[in-house]
């Protein structure tokens, strides 16, 4: 127990950075880092929150090569690069627009406001991505479901399944472990169901509800529920205005930031752990979790 505790204690080099220095600390500090991140939803959340550590301003980033290809832009001399992680390598170098060099043509216009086309407005596709989310998730052991007796204070639920009598989920060639359970009212309405699937996850990919496999995310269950609910507030606010959903985690972020001077003491590298999480989820299949797989 001992050494579950130390587990859940330990901060990553990214949060012991934010706690020494103080940074994102301040209510609005937190906020405008939030607001940036949701501009960027093509890029993961880690990348993002890099932009913004290195330059908050930016607007829109490409690589060299990417600027002068698709944009018909030169990088600027002496112009210093961005730095982003890159999938199964290092790091890759992007340049803002600000450091670009071209026509101030319709193009360069729209690079300006590049995400605007980016809010989604048809539902359909909103349900789409939603059920597929909810297929993919099963391979963390979580089933979700609707539930028509809900009342209208209760927009959703997550609870750990008992060992005792254990049931298991298909998924593609997999059966697995039925670890977790989530029911949404089904009779709110898609935008309030996908926030609260959202939020949901958002608790549970936090490490909130513990974990069945640590190196597929943290166990963090010591938190006051303030904490907790603020970083699930976090995860379901960023995710959805990346969608392009407006949300109730809106209102509840709005009023704390206008109530208090800094946020709680929470892990922001498990709040974009988490949106990374979800989103991987939401956009491409994923591999079941081992310790689940029935063998």
């Amino acid at each position: 127990m001992a050494i579950q505790r130390n587990n859940e204690r330990q901060k990553s080099e990214l949060d012991s950075l934010f706690e020494n220095v103080g940074l994102y600390r301040k209510s609005s500090d937190y906020m405008g880092l939030l607001n940036f991140v949701k501009k960027f939803p093509m890029l993961a959340p880690y990348n993002a929150f890099l932009l913004h550590v290195q330059k908050p301003g930016s607007v829109y980033v490409e690589t060299e090569s990417g600027w002068r290809k698709y944009h018909n832009r030169t990088v600027k001399t002496g112009a210093r690069p961005l730095v982003l992680l890159k999938p199964f390598g290092p790091v890759k170098f992007v340049y803002d627009i600000s450091d670009t060099e071209g026509p101030e043509d319709e193009r360069y216009n729209s690079l300006l406001h590049p995400f605007d086309a980016k809010i989604i407005e048809d539902p359909g596709r909103i349900w789409e991505m939603t059920d597929e989310l909810r297929t993919r998730i099963k391979a963390d052991g979580i089933l979700c479901t609707g539930v028509a007796t809900f009342g209208s204070g209760c927009a959703g639920m997550i609870k750990v399944e008992k060992d005792d009598h254990p049931s298991y989920l298909s998924y593609g060639k997999f059966t697995i472990r039925h670890k977790y359970s989530i029911q949404l009212n089904s009779v709110c309405d898609l935008g309030t169901q996908v926030a609260t699937l959202l939020h949901e996850l958002g608790h549970l990919y936090c490490g909130h509800l513990g974990s069945p496999d640590t190196n597929r995310w943290p166990s963090r269950t010591g938190l006051s529920t303030n904490e907790k609910e603020f970083e699930a507030e976090s995860v379901s606010w960023l995710i959805c205005r990346r969608m392009g959903i407006r949300n109730p985690s809106e209102k509840y972020l709005s009023m704390y930031v206008e109530n208090n001077s800094t946020i709680p003491n929470i892990s922001i590298d498990a709040v974009l752990k988490a949106v990374g999480l979800i989103e991987d989820r939401m956009y491409h299949w994923v591999s079941p979790c081992k310790l689940l797989v029935l063998k």
